[in-house]
């Protein structure tokens, strides 16, 4: 029972993290897309896409503030 019940809070874990990952993603290729629009856009390089499928859409909101700030 406790096995069960360790599993079903696994899985809705995992869920969680592959859907704040893809959103990330999806915020990052929606921000690229306006970039050709409003001239801003992040580059696509390794230490963004960690802070994307790690961060979710925060840490896309994140780099965004980076690039405004030091980003010129």
């Amino acid at each position: 029972m406790v096995v069960l019940a360790l599993l079903i809070r696994l899985r809705r874990f995992w869920g969680g993290v592959l859907f704040s990952a893809a959103s990330g993603m999806g915020a990052l290729w929606a921000v690229n897309l306006a970039g050709t629009f409003t001239g801003i856009v992040l580059p696509l390089n390794l230490f963004s896409l960690v802070v994307t499928l790690a961060g979710g859409i925060p840490g896309v909101i994140l780099l965004l503030i980076f690039r405004l700030l030091w980003g010129g």
